[in-house]
C-alpha cells in the first residue's frame, strides 16, 4: 500500500468514526453547557482569553476573579485545554458554542486516538471498536455530560497518543515517536492536574511493563523521555506543587463534599443497567458505568481463539485487564486502606474518577475481542456495536443546562457571588492563605462597571493615601501598575 493510500484509508476511517459517534454529540448541538463544572470551565475560558488579548500568553493570575481582586488560578490549574477553545472565538463563535464545538472535538480526539493506539495492537477492526467503545462508555459520557470535563478530555488524548508513542519507540524508534512521548506527557500534566496524576502512574506501569517485555534499555530511554516530558512542564507543576502551602490547598480534600470516603461505589454501580432519566428529581444521580456491551467484549478478548495471537499482543491482553481490574478495583470500598496509604490519591477527591481511564483500557480489550469476534462471525459485529450505542442513550440526557451569554468581568464577579464559586472552584482551594475575610464584591463592582468596555480599573485608592501624599502619576493595565507617589513622609 503507497503512503498516499495509507493516508487516505485513515482519514477514512477518520471520518467513519466521527459519523459513528454523531449520537454521543447530540447534547452539545444545543450549544449550552453541563452541569455546575461547565459554568466554571467557561468563566476559566473567558478570563484566559482576555489575558491572551492583553498580550500575557500565559498567564498565572487571574485579575477579574476573586471577586475582582485576583486569583492565582492558573498558577495551579492546568490551562492547556482551554487554549484550544479560543481558535473558534477568533473566528467569531460565541463563548459557550466555542465550547461546546471544542468538547465535541475533544471527543472525536479521544476516539481517534484510542483507534491509533488499538489498531497498532490489534489491527484496524479493534482499533474502530475501540474507538466507539471509548465514546459510549457510560463513565465517559457521564464525565462529559454531567461535568463538562474538557480538560479531563484532553488529558486522557495525551495518555493514550503517549501509550502508542511508547510502544512505537520501543519497536520501531524513529523521530515521532521519540517528539511524541515527550510532548504527550507534558501536554498531559499542562491539560489536567488529576489526569496528570494518574496517568503518570498509567506510563510508569507501562514503562515496567516495556522493562519487562522488551528489556531494560529500551526502558531507560522510555523513561529518559517521560522525564524529558516532565522537564518541558515543569514551570507549571513545580510551581503548583512546590507553593500549594501558599493556598488553602487543604479545600480540595478535607471538606465531607470532597472527601474520598464518601465517595467509593459498589460493583453493582459500576456495572448498574440504564436507569431512565427523571428531570422532577432534585438529585438525579447517574451512574457510573462502565456498561455492559464493552465489558461483555472485553471478556470475549479472552476467547480461545486468541491462544493464537502473538506473544506480544497476549501480553498487552494480561497488561491492560490487569490495570483495568486494578482501576476498578481502587473504587471498591475494600481499597480504602491504599488510599489511607499514598498521600497524593487524596488530591482525586472521588474514586470513580479512575473510571475514565479505566473505560479507555475496557475500550482498547472490547476492541481486541470484537476482533475475535469478526474472525468467528462478523455479522455479529454491527449488530455489538449498535448495541453499545443504545445502551448508552440515557446517558446522552443531560440534567442540568446552563445557558450563558458571553462574561464582562462584572458578570464573573456576580456568577462568583451567586454561586459561592469564589475563583471558579468549587472550595476556595486557591486563595491565599494570608486572606482570612473575604472582601465584600460591592468595592469593586462600581468600579468594574464604570470602566467599560476594556474594564481596566485602578488598583490604588488615593483617599487610602496618608496625609500629604498625593498621587502624581498613575498607569494601570491588566496586571500591572506604573505609580508615583510624592510624600513629605515615608509610609508603607
Amino acid at each position: 500500500m503507497s503512503r498516499k493510500t495509507h493516508l487516505l484509508r485513515h482519514l477514512l476511517i477518520g471520518v467513519i468514526i466521527g459519523v459513528g459517534i454523531l449520537p454521543a454529540l447530540q447534547p452539545l448541538f444545543s450549544g449550552q453547557l453541563f452541569g455546575t463544572d461547565g459554568a466554571l470551565h467557561f468563566h476559566r475560558v473567558a478570563q484566559l482569553e482576555r489575558s491572551l488579548r492583553h498580550g500575557i500568553l500565559y498567564p498565572r493570575w487571574a485579575p477579574d476573579l476573586g471577586l475582582g481582586f485576583g486569583f492565582p488560578l492558573f498558577n495551579y490549574y492546568a490551562p492547556l485545554s482551554y487554549y484550544f477553545v479560543l481558535p473558534l472565538r477568533w473566528a467569531g463563535c460565541s463563548l459557550s458554542t466555542a465550547f461546546a464545538v471544542s468538547m465535541g472535538l475533544a471527543l472525536w480526539g479521544l476516539a481517534l486516538a484510542v483507534y491509533f493506539w488499538v489498531r497498532d495492537l490489534f489491527g484496524e477492526i479493534a482499533g474502530v471498536a475501540a474507538a466507539l467503545a471509548a465514546v459510549y462508555t457510560p463513565a465517559v459520557l457521564n464525565y462529559v455530560y454531567q461535568w463538562s470535563a474538557l480538560p479531563g478530555l484532553w488529558g486522557l488524548i495525551w495518555l493514550v497518543l503517549t501509550l502508542w508513542a511508547l510502544r512505537r519507540l520501543v519497536l520501531t524508534g524513529g523521530p515521532l515517536p521519540t517528539l511524541f512521548v515527550s510532548l504527550g506527557c507534558a501536554a498531559m500534566v499542562l491539560s489536567h492536574n488529576v489526569t496528570a496524576l494518574i496517568g503518570l502512574a498509567l506510563l510508569l506501569a507501562y514503562n515496567v511493563f516495556v522493562a519487562l517485555f522488551y528489556g531494560l534499555r529500551p526502558a531507560f530511554r522510555a523513561a529518559a523521555l517521560l522525564a524529558l516530558g516532565l522537564g518541558l512542564s515543569s514551570f507549571f507543576w513545580i510551581p503548583a506543587f512546590f507553593e500549594k502551602n501558599f493556598v488553602q490547598i487543604h479545600q480540595l480534600y478535607l471538606p465531607a463534599v470532597f472527601d474520598y470516603r464518601n465517595h467509593f461505589r459498589s460493583l453493582s454501580d459500576i456495572l448498574a443497567a440504564p436507569r431512565p432519566v427523571d428531570p422532577r428529581q432534585a438529585n438525579f444521580v447517574f451512574p457510573v458505568s462502565l456498561g455492559w456491551v464493552p465489558a461483555a467484549l472485553a471478556l470475549l478478548a479472552w476467547w480461545p481463539l486468541g491462544a493464537l495471537l502473538p506473544r506480544e499482543v497476549r501480553a498487552h491482553r494480561w497488561a491492560l485487564t490487569l490495570v483495568t481490574g486494578a482501576l476498578v478495583g481502587l473504587v471498591l470500598p475494600a481499597s480504602l486502606p491504599v488510599w489511607e496509604r499514598i498521600p497524593l490519591m487524596r488530591f482525586l477527591q472521588f474514586p470513580w474518577r479512575l473510571l475514565t481511564p479505566a473505560a479507555i483500557g475496557l475500550a482498547a480489550l472490547a476492541g481486541m475481542g470484537t476482533a475475535l469476534l469478526a474472525r468467528r462471525n462478523p455479522r455479529w459485529v454491527p449488530i455489538v456495536l449498535a448495541g453499545m450505542v443504545l445502551f448508552a442513550l440515557p446517558w446522552l440526557f443531560p440534567l442540568r443546562k446552563i445557558h450563558q451569554p458571553d462574561p464582562s468581568p462584572p458578570d464573573q464577579i456576580r456568577f462568583e457571588v451567586e454561586s459561592g464559586l469564589l475563583g471558579t472552584t468549587a472550595g476556595g482551594e486557591y486563595l491565599p492563605i494570608w486572606v482570612q475575610k473575604l472582601p465584600s464584591p460591592d468595592v469593586l463592582l462600581p468600579l468594574y462597571e464604570a470602566a467599560a468596555p476594556d474594564y481596566i480599573i485602578p488598583r490604588l485608592d488615593p483617599a487610602s493615601l496618608p496625609a500629604g501624599a498625593r498621587v502624581l502619576e498613575a498607569e494601570y493595565g491588566l496586571t500591572r501598575a506604573r505609580i508615583v507617589v510624592e510624600s513629605p513622609e515615608p509610609f508603607r
